[in-house]
């Protein structure tokens, strides 16, 4: 049963990690603010993304990679779509 819990605890410690840092970077650096902002988000939705029946039949229902690789895709996908949009500038 404990190894049950742990994922959801995790999630939650990570999601209050990333939003106290992306509060405390607010003011002073406003990138690092948003960044830390979208990994809160990407923290706590991995159990809405393994729900969906397409992303569980694309990476598996009961692993890992089924639980956390949605996020990881879109996280990714995140970083990449920043990372061209900053090399138009």
């Amino acid at each position: 049963y404990p190894q049950f819990m742990l994922p959801m605890f995790a999630e939650m410690l990570a999601f209050a990690v990333f939003v106290g840092l992306g509060l405390a970077y607010r003011k002073q650096n406003l990138a690092a603010h948003r960044a830390m902002m979208v990994l809160a988000t990407l923290a706590v939705i991995s159990g809405a993304t393994a729900r969906t029946e397409f992303v569980a039949q694309l990476l598996g229902e009961n692993t890992w990679w089924g639980l956390y690789g949605g996020p990881f895709i879109l996280g990714a996908a995140f970083l990449l779509i920043r990372h061209l949009i900053y090399l138009e500038r």
